[in-house]
């Protein structure tokens, strides 16, 4: 969550000095009922990752009121440099000591003198006159502007609940609706009723076959059959670009593996491979990559898709023009890591802040790596492999936006890159790739509470380059490249079953690609 809206209040110049703030607040014994808001000190030259951050402090004599904070409680930022208040906020945790020990300092390097710490983001005030140049007030009349503040809030949160309200109602409305769909319910029934498994579906059923066997109109369009079917978009996973043997593709695809069927969606802007990609808000995101199917040259642009309208956005560039990448996303901010341009293999880490509006450099990787494997588990991102400009890695490291550094963990027992890597059953499965010499099929597993790697059951086929995603308990592998030969096979790991592999007839042939399962 980030600002949508800034109030600034500026405060008379004879306002009391920080160090006098200081001793009238710390001698205070406020109860928490008492609380009605807690205003929380910078400078111009910390005001900027207060903002960024989303975080507050204090020193630490001052965690006598500010333990009591309790999320919803407005909080506001008085700036000593301009002597400016800035707010409204809303605590989003409880007050505690050290959420980031080492927030205002230059390089980590010491602990910070503001312990006394909470989590806020900034809300939208209704109806405050936006004043600011004639809002010059002393502390006293401050407190009469934090109460009229606070009515507010209190207003913005009945307004947030009788949308909701109207959210359900209309939800409602639509299960009603799709209750009276009744178009070939009793044939598709008894097409896709469990066979020998009553937890699997009939599988590998081809959009021609159904169509066939219920006596359609072959002239239906495929986005029509799979409508009439009623596939569960949550059984599906989004197919974005890659190499077809011929040329680089700029289609989006939804396929649903467990009965190989495939529907198309507007294509991106422009054809890509060697790129990455990520959800945010319910979008799904791409950006760098190129349209070489051999890397030679590569793109910084950025673009959305929503399904809701299939429509594509254009977004924020990156800062650099990069290829085979990795993506992931904490907090509602996007990912790119490592990567390469032709020249260096990188180790350098952006994030796109929607509420800024652009990628910000964030601490590099402790090691380059090109065709990285990324992903987010608990709050963390983890990065697996790649090359480095001499060899392929077995290295791994970890990034823990609290501490903002990364930090080496266990290596793995194989060097790879060009491999995927997926969260399953709260543990990392790192898949396939090249390690320098050939293609692999091997399997690595790392759980995060032992730290430390153990070997899975390797994939039928060795494959790098590959998509690869979780629905519903099990892992699915898509296409890829062995040397010359591009795959059209798809494999699918359970546990107690292993993988399974089987041909498909919709995806065909592709590589460097990317997947996404919203």
């Amino acid at each position: 969550m980030g600002a949508r809206k800034k109030q600034t209040f500026i405060v008379s110049e004879n306002a009391p000095s920080p160090k006098s703030v200081n001793s009238s607040t710390a001698a205070r014994n406020l109860r928490k009922s008492h609380l009605g808001g807690v205003i929380f000190g910078c400078k111009n030259s910390t005001m900027k990752e207060c903002l960024l951050n989303q975080l507050f402090g204090l020193p630490a004599q001052h965690f006598s009121y500010v333990k009591k904070i309790d999320p919803g409680l407005p909080l506001f930022l008085f700036n000593y440099s301009d002597r400016r208040l800035h707010g409204i906020f809303e605590a989003a945790s409880n007050g505690q000591m050290n959420i980031n020990p080492y927030g205002w300092t230059t390089d980590g390097s010491e602990r910070t003198s503001y312990p006394a710490q909470d989590k806020g983001f900034q809300v939208e005030p209704m109806g405050v006159e936006e004043k600011n140049e004639e809002c010059r007030h002393s502390l006293s009349e401050g407190q009469l502007i934090i109460a009229q503040l606070i009515q507010e809030v209190q207003e913005l949160k009945a307004f947030r609940t009788e949308q909701i309200q109207k959210t359900s109602i209309l939800e409602q409305k639509l299960m009603e609706a799709e209750m009276e769909i009744q178009q070939l319910k009793d044939c598709c029934v008894m097409m896709l009723e469990p066979v020998s498994n009553p937890s699997v579906a009939l599988v590998n059923e081809t959009v021609s076959e159904v169509i066939e066997e219920l006596h359609l109109d072959h002239n239906e369009s495929v986005s029509e059959v799979i409508d009439e079917l009623h596939l569960d978009h949550n059984e599906s996973v989004f197919l974005a670009g890659g190499y077809d043997g011929i040329s680089c593709l700029s289609s989006l695809d939804l396929y649903y593996p467990s009965h190989d069927v495939i529907k198309s969606l507007k294509p991106m802007s422009c054809a890509r491979s060697y790129f990455s990609a990520a959800q945010l808000n319910n979008d799904l995101y791409v950006f760098g990559g190129g349209s070489d199917q051999d890397g030679s040259e590569y793109y910084d642009t950025v673009e959305s898709y929503s399904l809701a309208n299939d429509q594509w956005t254009p977004r924020p560039s990156l800062n650099q023009k990069k290829g085979s990448l990795a993506g992931a996303t904490i907090d509602n901010k996007i990912f790119a890591i490592g990567g390469g341009n032709n020249v260096e293999c990188l180790s350098n880490v952006e994030m796109l802040d929607l509420d800024i509006g652009r990628w910000i450099p964030m601490r590099s990787m402790l090691q380059k790596r090109f065709a990285v494997g990324a992903v987010e588990l608990n709050g963390a991102l983890y990065a697996t492999g790649g090359y480095d400009g001499k060899d392929y890695l077995m290295s791994a490291e970890r990034f823990d936006p609290r501490e903002h550094s990364w930090t080496k963990i266990a290596s793995m027992n194989t060097k790879r890159g060009s491999h995927s890597l997926v969260v399953f059953n709260e543990k990392l499965y790192v898949l396939g790739g090249f390690d320098g010499s050939s293609t692999v099929s091997s399997v690595e597993i790392f759980d995060p509470r032992l730290g430390s790697w153990m070997s899975g059951e390797p994939m039928k086929k060795p494959r790098g380059y590959f998509a690869a995603g979780v629905i519903n308990e099990s892992i699915f592998v898509m296409g890829g490249i062995v040397g010359e030969n591009i795959l059209e096979t798809v494999e699918t790991y359970k546990d107690g079953q292993g993988w399974q592999e089987t041909q498909t007839r919709t995806i065909g042939k592709r590589c460097f690609l990317s997947a996404i399962i919203l």
